[in-house]
């Protein structure tokens, strides 16, 4: 880590800089050296904040937080590595890590509503339709607005239509064309079922 160190406060700029902070947040934490592992991935989420081992780091973080004690920064930051990696390792180290410490007896809020859209949302983008369409039909049964209902419908028909579930999408949108439904809802349905005609 030391090596790491050097590097990044030697050459702040160089483009070795963003790899060797990485590096120096995972020889912290390898020796349990959590404070300097959080610390580490602190400054490397303020320097690239879009890298693309943001949520290892944010795993690593939570770990950190949790062998700190400060285990309500860690269950935080495992919940929203669930919401915003639903398909990558660390939404699934996350998901795990929020079972072990239930399992401990240690509070862990149920997911929200907002929560629950905003991973089926993510679920969708990463190519995950199927277990989007189930997080969202989980939804309407337990936790949706009545303002959200028709969005997270439509949300369902789209995801069926992908499945190639013409049938199961027809029955879900066809409602959703009529009047009474919000317009950027009826175009939507509508806009749905003419790719099924």
């Amino acid at each position: 880590a030391k090596e790491y160190r050097a590097l990044v406060i030697t050459y702040p700029e160089s483009l070795l800089a963003p790899r060797a902070l990485y590096r120096m947040a995972s020889a912290y934490s390898r020796s349990g050296q959590w404070s300097l592992a959080v610390e580490a991935v602190d400054r490397f989420e303020a320097r690239y904040p879009g890298d693309a081992r943001m949520a290892e780091l944010k795993q690593l973080r939570a770990e950190g937080w949790a062998e700190l004690g400060k285990v309500e920064r860690a269950v935080s930051i495992f919940r929203r590595l669930w919401v915003e990696y639903p398909n990558s390792s660390a939404g699934k180290f996350a998901e795990d890590a929020l079972g072990r410490l239930k399992a401990r007896r240690i509070a862990v809020p149920a997911p929200t509503a907002a929560e629950r859209l905003e991973r089926a949302q993510n679920l969708y983008s990463a190519g995950a339709i199927r277990e989007a369409a189930e997080t969202w039909e989980a939804l309407l049964k337990h936790g949706a607005s009545k303002a959200e209902r028709p969005s997270i419908r439509l949300k369902i028909g789209v995801a069926l239509v992908k499945l190639g579930e013409d049938e199961r999408a027809a029955s879900v949108l066809t409602p959703l064309a009529e009047k009474g439904q919000p317009v950027s809802i009826r175009i939507g349905a509508l806009n749905q079922l003419a790719t099924l005609a």
